[in-house]
């Protein structure tokens, strides 16, 4: 009995000290695996960009907290539009080019395409061929400019220096049939010898009268019954154009008028019919030639040195005001018909309902300049609204 108490302590001993020592280690969170990306968007899906442009695009990767934020971008024609690491696109030619932005598999993309930059109206002629400034022309008018400035040489625009009635090399201009309504030619240089007092040769050709300026018939303003600058109001001549040549401007019928700082001679029927012509100044001016302001909607006009008057120069105007105050006698040019009591007077319009302003040294009484006047209100055999004199 002793015995087998012994053994059975001894047994729980030994089970006792099978039990681990080894202390209990605590629960710990299973480690989370990584986000991946699901998707990627662009803020634009295509653009327009012209030469030179550049365009930011942003990419936004799905889901926010994805771990790999690392987008990598590519154009697929780096000739027409390249992109760096921003996403920063640059124009570089005409064309189209795909943007890719990817991260990881996952990609979206951006379709660019790239225009010539707008025009803006100002044509350089230098070194440009005449086709090339006709391209040029028809470049700024698709793009909807009708108000252009060129510079350069005259010869450069391709336009006739022998028109006349006889020689319709004027129809070439590259202006003609467009909706063009400023021409500034203020920057043109090389300017041709042309016809004023609209007289030909012998053979019939263009007869010049060793004076430069704008040629005869340069923006005639009719053919074949129609207007060839229907939209036409302003012109602008540099210092340099001393002459508008014969039917240069005529029958213009939104033309309003020309700027033209150091034109002396005004042309034969220049501006005939230009029915809206309301406004000039000629501060140079000393001649002015048959018809040139005929048919117009001038009411005054100043014409400080002007000395050289041809016949019907203002007719079925309606003039209320004309200044004619240069020094010293003029030079009145009658219709060669004149002399048979036929042909057109000199002052052929509302003279009556017209102030006259001329040289105190053409009046009545103490004029010594020819012609003088005859009363104060009488000048040259015409009888005006009245008459004043100044120094």
């Amino acid at each position: 009995m002793r015995n087998l108490l012994v053994l059975a302590t001894l047994g729980m001993f030994v089970l006792g000290s099978c039990e681990s020592n080894t202390p209990e280690t605590p629960d710990t969170p299973d480690t989370p695996d990584t986000i991946p990306v699901t998707g990627i968007t662009l803020n634009e899906s295509s653009v327009s960009l012209m030469v030179g442009d550049t365009w930011q695009l942003t990419a936004e990767i799905q889901p926010e907290n994805a771990d790999n934020r690392t987008v990598s971008w590519e154009s697929s024609d780096n000739g027409t539009a390249t992109v760096d690491e921003s996403g920063l696109i640059t124009a570089i030619a005409v064309g189209e080019a795909v943007i890719t932005a990817t991260v990881e598999d996952k990609s979206a993309t951006c379709t660019v395409t790239v225009s010539e930059p707008a025009q803006n109206g100002n044509i350089d002629m230098t070194g440009m061929s005449i086709e090339e400034v006709r391209a040029a022309i028809d470049e700024a008018l698709a793009a909807g400019f009708t108000e252009l400035r060129f510079t350069g040489d005259f010869a450069a625009l391709g336009i006739s220096t022998t028109a006349s009635p006889m020689d319709s090399s004027w129809i070439d201009n590259p202006l003609i049939g467009t909706n063009v309504e400023v021409i500034d030619l203020s920057g043109v240089t090389g300017w041709p010898e042309v016809d004023v007092d609209g007289l030909l040769d012998g053979t019939g050709s263009t007869a010049t009268d060793g004076v430069y300026g704008l040629p005869a018939f340069t923006f005639s303003g009719l053919l074949d019954g129609e207007h060839t600058f229907p939209e036409l109001r302003k012109v602008i001549l540099p210092e340099e154009v001393e002459a508008i040549g014969s039917q240069a401007l005529w029958n213009n019928p939104k033309l309003e008028t020309i700027v033209c700082p150091g034109v002396k001679y005004v042309g034969n029927q220049c501006l005939v019919f230009c029915s809206s012509f309301n406004s000039i100044d000629l501060p140079e001016a000393t001649t002015v030639y048959t018809y040139a302001f005929r048919g117009t909607a001038l009411t005054a006009i100043s014409l400080p040195k002007v000395v050289d008057i041809h016949y019907g120069l203002f007719m079925e105007c309606s003039l209320t005001r004309l200044e004619l105050t240069a020094e010293g006698d003029f030079t009145i040019h009658e219709d060669p018909l004149a002399a048979w009591g036929l042909g057109e007077p000199v002052f052929n319009f509302e003279t009556a309902s017209c102030e006259l302003v001329l040289n105190a040294d053409k009046h009545y009484g103490t004029g010594t300049a020819s012609p003088k006047a005859a009363s104060a209100t009488n000048w040259f055999e015409t009888e005006w609204g009245s008459i004043t004199f100044t120094e």
